[in-house]
């Protein structure tokens, strides 16, 4: 083994489940894998860091680490992010509603309180719903080429300036977004009593989701190292 590995040798050698020199580390690679806006802050105090602090999950308070916060700890992985920003977020379109609230293409609607984090104020398709009520639904669109606007030169600016561990995301898969869409007491209810109606909507967002993970492999497949799927 070299002596020092590369920060993206380090990770795949870890993923392969070989030794590297040292633990690989992640901050802000996934969602998952990120900081609190408030802990952020309280961060950039103590190391003495003044930069704004840029949002990578808005509707959990999730920041975005900067590259100074990354650099100073070395960490080994970077984030291609989906879409954000300019009615965009989380790789999703937003709309901003009148009393504030938040809007995405499935649907979902979310409002913030002062002092508090998003919650869902809205399921969709909650209550006496059926089946053509799924296929009336207003789907995003998995062929919406806005959805991937910069991410290949975004991706591959990364690959050939920098040996860091790339990551892409996965739109979120079908259990939590059929709970959202449903709401928790119908989608508990329909698994006992509603086969049918929510199998159906399972199979609709898987449907959505994967044409949209295609599409993110035919922009970003060849630039990144890992992919990261979580529900």
């Amino acid at each position: 083994m070299k002596e020092r590995l590369s920060h993206r040798e380090r990770v795949l050698l870890a993923m392969a489940h070989q030794e590297p020199d040292r633990l690989p580390l992640d901050l802000g690679g996934t969602y998952a894998s990120s900081i609190a806006v408030k802990a952020y802050e309280n961060l950039k105090g103590h190391l003495g860091f003044e930069h704004p602090t840029a949002i990578m999950r808005k509707w959990a308070g999730i920041v975005k680490p900067d590259e100074s916060v990354l650099t100073y700890f070395d960490i080994d992985t970077r984030i291609i992010m989906p879409r954000s920003g300019d009615g965009w977020v989380e790789g999703w379109r937003e709309e901003v509603l009148p009393d504030g609230s938040s809007k995405d293409e499935w649907g979902l609607v979310r409002i913030k309180p002062p002092d508090g984090n998003y919650f869902m104020t809205d399921y969709p398709l909650a209550g006496e719903k059926t089946i053509r009520d799924i296929e009336e639904y207003p789907w995003p669109d998995p062929k919406d080429r806005e959805r991937f606007k910069g991410l290949r030169e975004q991706a591959a600016f990364l690959r050939k300036s920098t040996d860091y561990a790339l990551i892409t995301m996965f739109p979120r898969p079908f259990v939590s977004l059929s709970q959202f869409l449903r709401g928790y007491t119908d989608w508990f209810m329909d698994l006992l009593l509603n086969r049918e109606f929510i199998e159906t909507l399972m199979e609709k967002i898987l449907e959505v989701c994967l044409g949209i993970g295609k599409r993110l492999l035919e922009e970003i497949g060849e630039y990144v190292d890992v992919i990261f799927v979580h529900d």
